[in-house]
């Protein structure tokens, strides 16, 4: 189960054991900085450029390309690719929940 928790400061996020577990500063639109829609509208966008990358990347594993290697070194590519995969959803969920916050702010 996912739950991400926005504290004054910071943005924590609880995922399931295959997610991603995070805890970061969180932006805040005031003043002195970017105002709240375009502060909201970047991290989204970035946000959705993340997740365009990880879907052509998620498809480009196959075990045909390892293969000539032997069974080791294609398991362990096979391994490396989910962990680059892992890493870019979290990329994605840290700027997903930092658009949310900053569209949550008052």
């Amino acid at each position: 189960m996912n739950h991400t928790t926005f504290n004054q400061d910071t943005i924590v996020h609880t995922g399931s054991e295959a997610e991603a577990h995070f805890v970061i500063v969180r932006p805040l639109a005031h003043m002195g900085g970017n105002k709240k829609d375009i502060l909201c509208g970047q991290y989204h966008e970035a946000a959705m450029a993340v997740e365009a990358a990880t879907e052509t990347l998620a498809g480009l594993y196959h075990g045909r390309d390892f293969y000539i290697w032997g069974d080791e070194k294609a398991q362990r590519a096979h391994e490396e690719h989910v962990a680059r995969v892992k890493a870019m959803n979290r990329v994605y969920m840290e700027l997903f929940s930092m658009a949310e916050a900053i569209a949550n702010q008052p």
